[in-house]
Formats: structure tokens, C-alpha cells, sequence
């Protein structure tokens, strides 16, 4: 509630609440604290939502931390943090941040998080969230522009997919001798 009041008192201390509090403090192995920090993150963007704030330079750099922190919330494997981070990027606030200060690359790599997400999770219900939020993000006015870049990454990990799929195992290696056969052979050869 604090960080609400503060910034709507300060809109421009965004920044530094962003990068000296919420994405330097995020918490690694607490699943639930995590949660509550990406819950945070979008309550902070919708209290300041003022284009003076969220359209400039300093917060273009703040940004791309927090598409790094979106990809890597993607990639955990609790199932929690996954949804949460789902359900962060259905907020058209966030949409519009991620285009504005991440363009074409910002979505290719949320994009690339999203597939991996929605083949490999272990939870069904996590990798359906995942395949419908990519559906939508083709359907959706802002991205729908890199629809063909969203098909061509899709495409790419199935044949990266498929292609490991008909690769042979690698050789396994030839076991070690024991240290005393070791010490023979190199007796015998001296």
C-alpha cells in the first residue's frame, strides 16, 4: 500500500523503486514471495500509467530488466510463478510497455519463453495457459504485426524439436580400467 501512495504522490521515482527495491530484492527461492513480486510489478506500472513516466529513457533502461525478470519467471519451474507471469503479460499496461521499450526483440524473446513454456512444462494446465496467451498475442491489436516472426520462432522450435528427436544418443565412453590394470600395462610397456 505504501509503494501505491508513493507513487502516485511521485510518479517519477518509479525508477528508482523499480531497480533499487522490487528487481534488486526479487526473491530466488521463495515461490510464493515471487509471486507477490510480480503481482507488485503490475500493481506499480497501472499506479503510475502516466506516458511522462513510462515513455522515457531512464525507464527504457529499467525495462529491460524487467523483460529479463519476465523471461526468467517464465522459465522457473515452480507452475505458480509461471501462471502469475502469464497472466502479468494479459495486462494491457504491460503489452504496451513491452512494445514501447522492447519492440520486435522484447516479444521474440517473451515469445521464445512462451513456446518453450507451452511444449515443455511439466503441468498441462500451464503449458494450455501458454499456448492460448501465444494464440491471443497473434490475435491481439499491438502484436499482431509479428504474427509471421511468432510463426517463423514456432516453426523453428519444431524442427530444432524434431531434429534432436532423430539424432542418435552419444556414444557412451569406453569404461576406465581399473588404476592396477593402469599400473600394469604401463610396467609392461616400460
Amino acid at each position: 500500500q505504501w509503494t501505491a501512495s508513493f507513487l502516485r504522490a511521485n510518479p517519477d521515482h518509479l525508477v528508482m523503486v523499480l531497480n533499487n527495491g522490487l528487481l534488486r530484492f526479487w526473491p530466488q527461492t521463495n515461490p510464493e514471495k515471487e509471486q507477490l513480486f510480480v503481482k507488485q510489478l503490475a500493481s506499480m506500472l497501472k499506479h503510475v500509467k502516466r506516458a511522462t513516466v513510462l515513455c522515457t529513457d531512464t525507464f527504457t533502461d529499467v525495462f529491460a530488466s524487467v523483460l529479463l525478470r519476465v523471461q526468467q519467471n517464465l522459465a522457473s519451474s515452480h507452475f505458480k510463478i509461471v501462471d502469475e507471469t502469464i497472466e502479468l503479460l494479459k495486462d494491457k499496461l504491460i503489452r504496451q510497455c513491452i512494445e514501447y521499450h522492447g519492440g520486435e526483440s522484447g516479444w521474440k524473446a517473451i515469445y521464445v519463453c512462451l513456446i518453450r513454456v507451452a511444449h515443455t512444462h511439466y503441468l498441462y494446465l500451464t503449458r494450455n495457459n501458454s499456448q492460448q496467451i501465444m494464440d491471443w498475442l497473434k490475435k491481439y491489436r499491438i502484436t499482431k504485426k509479428y504474427v509471421t516472426i511468432f510463426e517463423k520462432l514456432e516453426q523453428e522450435y519444431r524442427e530444432k524439436e524434431e531434429e534432436e528427436k532423430t539424432q542418435p544418443p552419444p556414444p557412451q565412453p569406453p569404461q576406465q580400467r581399473a588404476p592396477q590394470q593402469q599400473q600394469q600395462q604401463q610396467q609392461s610397456l616400460a
